[in-house]
């Protein structure tokens, strides 16, 4: 009588459990539905007081684990690259990492990223991230010689960098957790004998449902700072409020999956783009990625993506493609490297 009582329990507790699964997978697609309306409608809103920005390398992306789902990382960053996605990334990392990418971007283009992430036992998690990106051989053209189409004055090489130091934390929030966290950054630019600088402020927030697995709702606002001046013009930074939500599942034999869907509302520049993306680990040393901007700018391909990540003991090495059209494909490597957990330091 007793095995029988129990096997009732446990298939009780079953479909509670199928029940409130259900529940709260009809509740991330609604919210993707509503996520999609509200994008399509801000694009209108946005295009209405379109403009251009300056510091346009700040919207490439870091690392290689984010560009092979598109984009879509921010409401699940967890590793140094959260210094540029979500600086309330920050708080979910568990061990000090360093992480350093390269990006061979188009024709005579290249991006470089390097990040580092400390966790402290007390005071939250802290954050160093440095973005590079050069363009190599430009011509010079004049206006004046009679024929501005004439390459007649020889070659010159732009670049751009940006230092980025934040924080993170987290804090208990009904039966999840509620992660926050802001950057400051530094932003330079140099082109040929003029050069230009600026600082800016990134903020961000990461509420988890449940502390394993299920919803994650995320939002930050990135660059929000002064304008990069070049002699009497200056550019405002490409200012970008991003909302997502991703919904994490746990399979008993097919491993862990992120279904992803983030966003990009660039205030300046008129533009709105939303990309979903999934990530799978059949196996806990290896990743599948692929991910599809919706809103990529006219004639930059079709906003396809994919990447994959390898992972062994405290080394990682991920990889992405992204390609743009007629512009060429770009592919991204980073490798990462998480050192001993503060437990181990203190006890050696």
């Amino acid at each position: 009588m007793r095995n029988v009582n129990e096997t009732i329990t446990m298939k009780t507790m079953n479909k509670s459990i199928e029940k409130c699964e259900e529940g709260v997978m009809k509740r991330f697609f609604r919210m993707t539905a509503a996520l999609m309306v509200v994008m399509i409608c801000s694009s209108g809103l946005i295009a209405a007081g379109k403009g251009t920005s300056g510091g346009q390398f700040l919207r490439i992306g870091a690392g290689a684990r984010g560009p092979g789902m598109a984009g879509a990382l921010a409401p699940i960053v967890d590793d140094a690259t959260a210094i540029y996605y979500n600086p309330a990334g920050l708080a979910r990392v568990e061990r000090p990492e360093v992480q350093v990418s390269y990006n061979a971007y188009f024709k005579d283009t290249a991006q470089q990223f390097i990040g580092y992430a400390h966790p402290s036992r007390d005071h939250g998690s802290f954050g160093l991230g440095v973005t590079l990106f050069g363009v190599q051989d430009i011509e010079k053209r004049s206006a004046t010689a009679g024929d501005a189409d004439r390459p007649d004055l020889g070659e010159f090489d732009t670049r751009d960098m940006a230092v980025s130091l934040g924080w993170g934390n987290k804090r208990s929030m009904g039966a999840g957790r509620l992660h926050y966290g802001a950057a400051l950054k530094f932003i330079s630019s140099n082109l040929e004998t003029e050069s230009a600088a600026t600082g800016a402020t990134d903020l961000g927030l990461v509420w988890d449902l449940r502390e394993e697995g299920g919803l994650s709702l995320s939002m930050s606002l990135l660059n929000l700072g002064g304008e990069l001046k070049f002699a009497d013009e200056g550019d405002p930074l490409p200012l970008n409020f991003k909302p997502g939500l991703a919904y994490r599942m746990n399979f008993e034999r097919m491993g862990r999956l992120n279904a992803i869907i983030d966003s990009d509302l660039l205030l300046h520049d008129g533009i709105a783009s939303v990309q979903p993306g999934l990530e799978w680990m059949p196996l806990e040393m290896f990743s599948l990625r692929t991910g599809y901007q919706i809103g990529r700018d006219e004639g930059a391909g079709s906003g396809f993506a994919a990447g994959a990540g390898f992972h062994l003991m405290n080394i990682g090495i991920d990889y992405a493609f992204m390609p743009f059209g007629d512009l060429g494909d770009t592919h991204r490597i980073s490798i990462g490297y998480r050192f001993s957990s503060l437990k181990n330091q203190g006890s050696n």
